[in-house]
Order: C-alpha cells, then sequence, then structure tokens
C-alpha cells in the first residue's frame, strides 16, 4: 500500500504522513528554530525515558517555553510519543475551517482591484493627502496597471478567502520583477493586505506563511520587502517574524515621496 504523504507546512518538502502530529515540519526547518527575538534554539529529551527540555545554543541557557520561531512562522515543540522530540506549525481555528489562500486568475482583475484599493485606503488615508491617495490610486491601483502586473510572469497574486469572500491579498515578485535590483537569489514580498475588519484574526500571518513557503520553493537565499516608516504595525510585524532593516528607498504615493524601509529575512 502507498505510504501517505504530508509536506512541511514550512518548506514544502515532502515528508511522510502522521495522523497524530498533522503540522509536523522537517528535521532541516526544525534545526531552524529561535525564540521571538531571533536567538536560535535546541530542544532534547531530558533523559532515556522522555520528558521535553528546550535551551539556547550560544550559552546553553534553559528556554522556558514550548513556542518557538521558524522563519518568522509561530511553531510548538514538543515531545514527541515514542521519544525525541516534534514541533508543528500552529494553526490557528480561522486557519484550520475557513481560511483559504488561493492564486488569482485573469478573470479575478475587479476582484483584485476592488480588495486592493479599500485595504489600501483603509491603510492610509488617515495618514496622507486626499489627493495624493487619489492619484496613487488612479495610476497603480488601475485595471490597467493591476492587469499589467498580473500577466508578468515573476509577479503573482493571492487572495485570502472566508467563506468565499476576498479579506486580503498577497502579491509577490521574482528575478526582473522585483521593485529593487538586488541579486538573484532574493524574492521581495511586494504588498499584503488585509481588511480592517479581520486585524488580529491570523489572516496576514497566513498570507506571510504562504509569501515563506513559495520562497522556499523558489530555493531563494532571502526575502526581503518595503514598508512605509511610518507604519509601525507592519514593522512590528515583519520584527516578530524574523524582519530585520538592511536600507531604504523612495515610495512615491501622489506627489509625495516617502521614506519606505527596506527589510529581509534569511531563509536559506
Amino acid at each position: 500500500m502507498e505510504t501517505r504523504k504530508h509536506n512541511c507546512p514550512i518548506c514544502n518538502q515532502e515528508l511522510n504522513f502522521n495522523a497524530r502530529y498533522p503540522n509536523r515540519i522537517c528535521a532541516a526547518c526544525g534545526d531552524k528554530a529561535t525564540d521571538i527575538e531571533g536567538e536560535k534554539l535546541a530542544f532534547g529529551n531530558i533523559s532515556m525515558s522522555g520528558g521535553f527540555e528546550a535551551f539556547y545554543v550560544a550559552t546553553s541557557e534553559p528556554y522556558n517555553s514550548h513556542i518557538c520561531y521558524i522563519n518568522g512562522i509561530e511553531c510548538v515543540a514538543d515531545e514527541a510519543r515514542f521519544g525525541g522530540i516534534v514541533i508543528e506549525k500552529i494553526i490557528t481555528p480561522l486557519q484550520m475551517i475557513a481560511l483559504e489562500i488561493i492564486k488569482t486568475q485573469k478573470e479575478d482583475i475587479l476582484k483584485l482591484q476592488e480588495i486592493s484599493r479599500q485595504t489600501f485606503i483603509e491603510t492610509f488615508a488617515d495618514q496622507n493627502k486626499a489627493e495624493d491617495m487619489q492619484l496613487y490610486l488612479e495610476n497603480n491601483l488601475s485595471v490597467a496597471t493591476l492587469q499589467q502586473e498580473m500577466n508578468d510572469p515573476n509577479s503573482s497574486f493571492y487572495f485570502a478567502l472566508l467563506d468565499q469572500k476576498v479579506i486580503g491579498y498577497l502579491k509577490m515578485n521574482f528575478g526582473e520583477a522585483q521593485t529593487e535590483t538586488l541579486d538573484d537569489n532574493s524574492v521581495e514580498i511586494e504588498r499584503i493586505y488585509v481588511l480592517k475588519a479581520f486585524y488580529g484574526k491570523k489572516v496576514g500571518q497566513a498570507l506571510y506563511d504562504k509569501a515563506l513557503m513559495l520562497a522556499n520553493k523558489a530555493k531563494a537565499n532571502y526575502v526581503w520587502l518595503g514598508v512605509w516608516e511610518k507604519n509601525q504595525r507592519a514593522i512590528q510585524f515583519y520584527k516578530k517574524n524574523g524582519f530585520a532593516v538592511f536600507d531604504e528607498h523612495v515610495f512615491k504615493l501622489g506627489h509625495d515621496e516617502q521614506t519606505d524601509l527596506m527589510m529581509r529575512l534569511n531563509i536559506n
């Protein structure tokens, strides 16, 4: 009988399925476990009879939690049933039951424009001039512009769907589609936006997790993005996921030249 398989939820590597640990990650990803500050962790059994212990690799000091982060994705480590350690990605009820992440199709262009405009307005209208906002919506989030981006083979869009309603989206850039020329081993997360009504419900994290899986599949060495220096919510989100500032660039909103912090996360 054919052995059932599942994929590591971090890097997509194929693993043997274990019904007891359906969200188990692979050993290679487990070796990347850190605390929330990015300090490397290790896990083991207390003795031959089992038990669980966690400690910092650099100092051997105990780490008093089962929660860890792998490429910024929240996971939990524990003693496996017959000894050893198992690490699983934490799946929230929303992710488990109803949320879907699907790739957009050409016929989704109007839905893409609607979610792009609505989330951009909700995120930035309060802190920017109406004239600059309108120019950006007309020039950067028009049907023609979005269609051109969708047709680029080096870019891809994904919707977050809840009960068939689009509540957020992701845009990834590979190769020459990246908004800055860095190197051949980088992937850009250009946009992750979620409707304000769904803030705090792990939708952004689900889109981010999808982005990391795509970057790993592309065998990128690192992922990078630009985030407005005044968007503290987004900056903290990416810092929590292991990103660090490495440069800055100009983002033009209408007539206003703004500063984006460029942040990156090494993944391979």
